[in-house]
């Protein structure tokens, strides 16, 4: 057997020929170098993921994900990494901070131009991230770098290019900050960068055990020396986590808030006959929150009953007041029965007034009655 051919023999390693090794780092680092043609391509999936959040088509943002090169730079910095290669690091680095800026000036140009498109749900969707978005891109990292090191996997790395979805975020970023929305635009890119960081982590990992060492005094520092190396990214990667537990924990913390709410609100307005809860909007205006509750029925509901119903309201999750306000649509109940919950034709009162004259007028009833 060529010495060339022999098999990686590094302790925890996988089963990969030194060949394919030497093979697969020239790849990355081939790919990872900036170029006219990597930017042509970014730039391209720029263009068609913005029209596909634009446009609400998950079709079209699915083809960006494709056309997307970026991954390649973030293999070249783990590489670098754990191999202690400054020079392909430096490269790497710059290729991808100069693609990320050719994608978020596409997209903030083209936001600016489509500025009288309304946000889509596409949009949104990338403007929260939490700990479940860096899972995948753990598991996404791991699945790319492993694609490389098989043949009989190698287009796998088209689905880790789907899976993490690094300009789409981007691009909803870029969108968002035409619009001067900064707060959402924030939350895109740390999707964006929450996808980074989880695949440079995982995609490190993964090739130190495939056999990636680089020199052989650094194959002897073992696991130690590794993270040695590697103190910075685990870091980054752990600040990462835990403020995407935070973001978990407060999403989840609204949802138990606005389930409990949806509930109480059903229980509160069944106590009016024939009348249903038809929509709820919740607001959050400065130093309350602030419920719209759409009601429809036969049987308007009183102000006594909106102040009783809103103390029954669970506490808002960030501890600000609430405030209840309901917009009522009346209804008619027919069927072949009749009216139901009809209310009652308004009573005819007289009073007497100096003996032989009376005054007649209506006493309307409650909206109880």
């Amino acid at each position: 057997m060529k010495k060339s051919e022999r098999k990686s023999d590094y302790i925890f390693s996988f089963s990969v020929s030194q060949k394919t090794l030497n093979e697969v780092r020239d790849n990355i680092q081939n790919s990872a170098a900036l170029s006219s043609i990597q930017l042509l391509m970014n730039g391209l999936s720029a263009i068609i993921a913005s029209y596909g959040l634009l446009a609400n088509n998950p079709a079209i943002i699915i083809g960006a994900m494709v056309v997307s090169t970026l991954i390649w730079p973030i293999l070249g910095m783990s590489l670098a990494i754990i191999e202690a290669r400054m020079r392909l690091l430096r490269v790497s680095l710059l290729s991808l901070i100069s693609n990320l800026i050719v994608v978020l000036g596409i997209s903030y140009l083209l936001g600016l131009i489509h500025k009288n498109f309304s946000l889509t749900n596409e949009i949104l969707s990338r403007t929260s991230p939490n700990l479940m978005d860096l899972i995948v891109a753990l598991a996404s990292g791991f699945a790319g770098a492993l694609s490389l090191l098989s043949p009989r996997i190698g287009t796998a790395l088209v689905g880790v290019a789907v899976a993490t979805a690094l300009v789409p975020p981007l691009c909803a970023s870029g969108i968002l900050l035409a619009r001067g929305l900064l707060g959402p635009a924030w939350g895109a890119f740390l999707l964006a960068t929450a996808n980074i960081v989880g695949i440079h982590f995982a995609s490190a990992i993964a090739l130190w055990f495939s056999g990636f060492r680089g020199r052989r005094r650094m194959a002897e520092e073992g696991v130690w020396g590794m993270l040695f190396r590697f103190s910075s990214s685990l870091i980054i990667f752990l600040l990462m986590a835990v403020i995407l537990t935070l973001n978990l924990k407060s999403m989840l913390d609204k949802r138990v808030f606005e389930t409990k709410l949806h509930q109480v609100l059903e229980k509160g307005i069944s106590s009016l006959k024939g009348s249903y809860l038809s929509s709820v909007r919740i607001e959050d205006i400065g130093d309350r929150i602030k419920v719209y509750a759409v009601v429809r029925g036969p049987q308007r509901p009183t102000p006594s009953f909106v102040s009783d119903l809103e103390k029954k309201l669970p506490r808002p999750y960030n501890g600000k007041k609430i405030q209840l306000e309901i917009r009522y649509v009346p209804i008619t109940i027919v069927d072949s029965k009749g009216y139901h919950y009809e209310r009652k034709a308004p009573e005819i009162i007289s009073v007497p007034v100096w003996g032989r004259y009376w005054i007649f007028f209506p006493r309307m009833p409650s909206p109880e009655e």
